[in-house]
């Protein structure tokens, strides 16, 4: 089946966010081909029927960021030929299970006082550490798309837009894909992605509207998150070509691989 409609969303019964990011400009006015690179979010509520659209999509390879909290309270329903072609790479994963751990000791006390909290600067801060702290994950992710040689794959975290949304827009950029694509496909997740965490529900039944409005908006994506990380990069490293080379270990002889693979 492939992606023959060319479409930029495809619409699964369980599965949220899940997007080609085929069709956009990239280098030498060379386009990325459609069906071979996808996002979304996780596969916990994958239905038979979404299982088996994966298998028709031609996917081979499954690349998982989440922690192991998130996969151990949401373990993916994926179609038993894809149960071994998972790539993990975990990412804020001792973060997110001391950020759990914290949020249930305050939901127990009843103590809302962190609903306070800027969530645009927290998430700036989270962008920030993705592409310092977290530069060898994401060097990980390009080897394991490196060695899919060209076939397709899906990467993928809990919602589809922070961990997913980052390694992505690394991906097109090394494509060649100008920096306003690149921002416009990141921010689709503002409408597509999965907007029903449990900490909203469990916050909104606790401490009430606030509290659920401040998590609803870390849910989301805002540009100035991308926008940190872009900047940091800059700040440190000079430019994004000086990053890839020494941070995520590609050379010029990779690059070349990928385009060639991945765009027509």
């Amino acid at each position: 089946m492939m992606n023959e409609k060319k479409e930029r969303v495809l619409k699964f019964d369980g599965v949220h966010n899940f997007r080609d990011v085929g069709g956009y400009e990239g280098a030498e006015g060379k386009h990325v081909r459609w069906g071979l690179l996808f996002r979304s979010g996780n596969y916990a509520k994958a239905s038979e029927r979404d299982q088996q659209k994966l298998l028709d999509l031609g996917i081979t390879k499954v690349i998982d960021f989440r922690s192991g909290l998130e996969k151990e309270q949401a373990p993916n329903r994926l179609p038993a030929e894809l149960q071994n072609a998972v790539v993990e790479i975990p990412i804020l994963d001792a973060g997110n299970k001391k950020l759990m751990e914290e949020m249930k000791i305050k939901v127990e006390k009843r103590d809302f006082s962190m609903m306070d909290f800027d969530h645009t600067e927290f998430m700036q801060d989270t962008y920030e550490t993705l592409v310092t702290e977290f530069a060898g994950s994401f060097k990980t992710y390009f080897e394991a798309v490196l060695a899919n040689e060209g076939k397709p794959l899906v990467w993928h975290c809990t919602a589809g837009k922070d961990r997913t949304g980052i390694s992505g827009a690394m991906l097109l950029k090394v494509l060649g894909v100008d920096d306003a694509t690149i921002y416009d496909d990141y921010m689709l997740s503002r409408k597509y992605a999965d907007k029903r965490w449990l900490i909203v529900l469990l916050l909104f039944l606790r401490s009430g509207l606030k509290g659920a409005r401040q998590m609803r908006g870390m849910s989301l994506v805002e540009r100035s998150w991308l926008e940190r990380a872009e900047a940091t990069i800059v700040k440190g490293w000079g430019d994004f070509e000086t990053y890839r080379k020494e941070m995520l270990g590609l050379d010029d002889t990779d690059v070349a691989k990928l385009r060639a693979w991945y765009l027509e």
